[in-house]
């Protein structure tokens, strides 16, 4: 995380470096960066990075579908519409 950190402003990690990481392009990328950062203030610092990545690999089923379901929530109204599912 100190290397990736060290790429962008202050101690976090901003989007596009963490999308430079993950190699996940598209949609997938920027929706796991905005799963992952649970302030919401466009930056993900160690402690979310961490939590996102434990969840991602080795979380439970149940916290799986959480991740996965808070990436489909595109307007993050805890609701998945069609639209949202099309995109």
């Amino acid at each position: 995380f100190d290397g990736l950190a060290s790429r962008s402003p202050g101690r976090t990690m901003d989007k596009k470096t963490f999308l430079n990481y993950v190699d996940f392009h598209g949609m997938f990328g920027e929706r796991l960066f905005d799963a992952f950062d649970t302030k919401k203030n466009n930056l993900i610092d160690l402690e979310e990075f961490l939590t996102g990545i434990t969840r991602f690999l080795n979380g439970s089923n149940q916290e799986k579908i959480q991740l996965l379901f808070k990436m489909f929530d595109l307007r993050s109204n805890d609701k998945i519409t069609l639209d949202e599912l099309r995109t």
